[in-house]
């Protein structure tokens, strides 16, 4: 296997394991393993994120960052928040289920963007969030073009600072203050890009071991981390557990190349992470939460039993979203055929 194709797939599995963590942390998961996973598990969303995020290509031009990232981000996100709040009034309205919220606050959530107030479909906060991370990031970059790394590092932990104390009083709308603790793991991310982290073993293990021996200690002395809303505890101790744990995963990440089967599985949830983030709580665990109210003794009720529901439910929607082009622009933000092919000899 060549290198860069090395390097995709064990990108692939990274983001396959971050949204598996992201599943389990949305079940019933005894609080010491989800506390454990909650150090890093949204921290390395967003330095994958920042890993995958060309720089090159959009300080020179804006408008194309918008034109792409409204299309792969923003639309899926209201998309799937509209499918979502149909099907949730459809629900209440013929099956006689209990409301939880009235179509107002329902339709603010949507467009405040917020995980808090995101009731039809709250992990679909980190779309609009990434956009809005990316967004400031790519800002931030076209005026630090050029300056030394450890400024860098310093004015983007400092922005940090500054977003997690304004989410202290106030959660601004569309996560802005969220994107700016969220800029450091994407710097990170796009720092590693430019060394050539995944292809560069001094680098390599060097950072996996420096993390191995500091995540155990440190991970232990801060307090449960949700982004979503807002509680990163010691930020110093956030920032650094997020970024030594991500280390790990990625080291973890290489033993698991090794397996076929493996590689398999985890490569295929990460490339459909996007179905997985839209569709397992608003839809799967919705359906399996009435299901276990009528039903308190299944099986279902098991937190492994609901992860594995959760993952092959998200799964097989997202199977069906591949089969129509259209439903893969709505949700998977994939532009048609025709312009897709189009867009691509006029880049050729």
């Amino acid at each position: 296997m060549s290198q860069k194709k090395k390097r995709v797939a064990e990108l692939d599995i990274i983001r396959g394991i971050t949204i598996s963590l992201v599943v389990l942390g949305h079940t019933a998961m005894p609080d010491r393993y989800d506390v454990f996973f909650s150090h890093f598990r949204m921290p390395l969303f967003f330095i994958v994120s920042g890993y995958l995020f060309s720089l090159v290509k959009y300080e020179s031009d804006v408008k194309l960052f918008f034109k792409n990232k409204l299309m792969r981000l923003v639309l899926p996100y209201f998309s799937a928040c509209f499918l979502l709040l149909g099907m949730r009034i459809g629900m209440e309205k013929f099956y006689q289920i209990d409301k939880g919220a009235d179509l107002s606050f329902l339709l603010f959530g949507i467009f405040n963007g917020n995980g808090k107030y995101l009731v039809v479909d709250g992990p679909a906060w980190f779309l609009i969030c990434l956009f809005m991370t990316e967004l400031f990031y790519l800002l931030m970059a076209r005026l630090l073009h050029g300056r030394p790394f450890v400024l860098k590092f310093v004015i983007f932990a400092a922005a940090g600072a500054a977003g997690a104390w304004i989410g202290k009083s106030v959660f601004l709308p569309w996560n802005m203050d969220l994107a700016m603790v969220a800029m450091f793991f994407l710097f990170i991310g796009n720092e590693l890009k430019r060394v050539q982290f995944f292809s560069n073993p001094k680098l390599y293990y060097s950072l996996i071991l420096l993390s191995i021996c500091i995540y155990p200690f440190t991970s232990g002395m801060n307090d449960f981390a949700d982004m979503n809303y807002r509680k990163y505890g010691n930020l110093f101790l956030f920032y650094l557990n997020g970024v030594t744990g991500a280390f790990i995963v990625f080291f973890i990440t290489r033993l698991f190349t090794k397996s076929k089967i493996i590689t398999f599985v985890l490569s295929y949830i990460g490339r459909n992470s996007i179905n997985l983030l839209l569709f397992h709580v608003g839809f799967i665990f919705y359906f399996l939460t009435l299901f276990n109210e009528r039903y308190p003794q299944s099986i279902t009720v098991n937190w492994g039993v609901a992860f594995l529901i959760g993952v092959t439910g998200s799964l097989l929607i997202g199977a069906i979203i591949r089969r129509n082009q259209y439903l893969r622009l709505l949700f998977n933000g994939v532009p048609l055929k025709k312009k897709h092919q189009e867009l691509e000899k006029k880049t050729a």
